[in-house]
């Protein structure tokens, strides 16, 4: 059964795209104020704000590999993939609806809990982690399946695709971003938890609403269907360069390598940064929504550029090529900016007025995030382009990417939160990152078809010495005439500077 499919008019593309756009421009603003609410209520169940933090994540990008997957399959077989979205949006708030009775009922039966695992703490939070994930699970797999269901209405041949999946991919990021700065700065210290929930709940309905509405006016519009029947471009006759030529994209187990790279990647980027930000940050939660504000921002802008480039005429590989050799030193060099703009970790405008505070953090993290997430923010949405032709739907395909870039934001947190920071320390993590990037650089080259590949491999080759013989910024900020002292003759003066070193050596 064919899907109903979004035509090639360009009417339409001004007219009933922006309206989609605007949709899933609001969806993204939803889902992260969704998402904060998440962790803050969250942290009140652990009592640890990492354990919060690591389970809100883990909940949030396994819904997303499963509703990718699970969804992007079904996408194939919808008659109405706009109803369909619509729905799923209705679900998501439905959904959300259960989470606040959910810890209700936990905290109801805590003591019991406690009392059945007899004391034990692993196997409390263990169960809490599960608590957790249960409670999240059913709105995060409808929030994974949003895109690739949207990819199946907007694009019926692979170039439609390229062109409409970057920019709705990239104004959903840019719609995050704001949900992530209203609920941070906002929302929540102004009106509280249950009302930025419910207004939140509240949001995700209307574009659920608006797209079934939507729907219902498409179908029944006679121009609409004579459209649809005169103007549709037949998949047989896209043009884009998956099907014009093959050599000139990855291949197939390629592609799933960039995808799930790409999320690991980024968020072990973040992760890093995070850390990173601490060691010259007042400990505020607003400090931090500061960063992953801009971060998001910044993936949002990264897939503006990713739409960029698929519109252009220049070659995918060489392009992807060069996104990530330049995603390799400007991830490289983050720490080196970072510590040439704070003095050498000092402490960010400790004398400022709370506003003047976090307008510096703001202006540090656009300096610093900014620049290195806006390249390697491109690679994700740019494998609508660069992707060889799979021979699936629209939705399935996007699905496919969406399940492995999901896993890998999962992994990446994970990798860098308890494994690479506590052995090669913050800023050998980041340039691990950083050769990654360079890595997958060469992997590129590898398969450039050309007489040139050698000379295509010098480049991440080149970014990857660049960032090896970097040198680390120091391990803490020393005043004038002050000197580092062995752990084992450290006054008790210097006993909060010995912890900064130990995470930044």
């Amino acid at each position: 059964m064919q899907s109903q499919q979004l035509p090639v008019s360009k009417s339409f593309f001004s007219k009933r795209l922006f309206v989609v756009a605007v949709l899933f421009f609001f969806s993204g603003v939803a889902g992260l104020i969704l998402q904060v609410v998440w962790m803050y209520r969250l942290g009140l169940v652990f009592g640890n704000a990492a354990y919060a933090t690591a389970a809100t994540l883990a909940a949030f990008f396994l819904g997303l590999a499963i509703g990718g997957w699970v969804w992007g399959n079904v996408s194939a077989k919808l008659k109405r993939p706009l109803r369909a979205y619509g729905l799923m949006e209705l679900g998501i708030a439905l959904t959300a609806l259960l989470f606040m009775p959910g810890l209700n009922f936990y905290e109801v039966h805590y003591t019991s809990m406690v009392s059945f695992f007899g004391g034990q703490g692993g196997l409390l939070t263990l169960s809490k982690f599960v608590f957790s994930i249960t409670l999240l699970l059913l709105p995060t797999v409808l929030m994974g399946g949003t895109f690739p269901v949207l990819a199946q209405y907007v694009g019926k041949g692979r170039r439609q695709l390229e062109i409409r999946g970057t920019f709705l991919y990239a104004l959903n990021t840019v719609g995050a971003s704001l949900g992530a700065f209203l609920a941070g700065f906002f929302l929540l210290s102004k009106y509280g938890v249950s009302t930025t929930y419910s207004l939140a709940v509240a949001l995700a309905a209307a574009v659920g609403i608006g797209a079934i509405i939507l729907d219902k006016r498409t179908v029944k519009s006679s121009a609409f269907e004579h459209e649809n029947k005169t103007n549709d471009i037949a998949p047989e006759n896209d043009k884009s360069v998956a099907s014009l030529n093959p050599s000139l994209t990855l291949n197939y187990s390629l592609m799933i390598v960039l995808a799930f790279a790409s999320g690991l990647l980024a968020l072990s980027a973040e992760t890093a940064w995070i850390k990173m930000f601490a060691q010259v940050l007042q400990n505020s939660v607003y400090s931090f929504s500061a960063i992953l504000v801009v971060f998001l921002i910044a993936l949002g802008c990264g897939g503006f550029l990713s739409h960029l480039l698929v519109r252009s005429s220049f070659r995918p590989l060489p392009t992807l090529l060069l996104l990530l050799s330049a995603g390799a030193m400007l991830v490289g060099l983050s720490p080196v900016v970072f510590n040439m703009l704070t003095d050498g970790l000092g402490y960010v405008a400790g004398g400022a007025s709370w506003a003047g505070y976090l307008r510096s953090v703001f202006i540090l993290s656009f300096l610093v995030v900014f620049p290195p997430t806006i390249i390697i923010g491109a690679v994700f949405p740019y494998l609508l382009k660069a992707s060889p032709k799979t021979g699936k739907e629209s939705g399935q395909f996007v699905g496919l990417l969406v399940l492995f870039n999901s896993i890998g934001s999962t992994i990446g947190p994970i990798l860098v939160g308890f494994l690479l920071l506590d052995t090669i320390g913050l800023w050998g993590s980041i340039k691990i990152i950083a050769v990654m990037y360079g890595g997958l650089g060469l992997l590129v080259a590898f398969f450039l078809t050309s007489n040139k590949s050698l000379g295509w491999m010098a480049l991440p080759a080149s970014g990857i010495i660049f960032v090896a013989v970097l040198s680390n910024p120091p391990l803490v900020h020393l005043e004038k005439g002050e000197r580092l002292l062995a752990p084992g003759n450290q006054p008790k003066a210097l006993s909060q500077w010995w912890n900064r070193v130990k995470i930044c050596k």
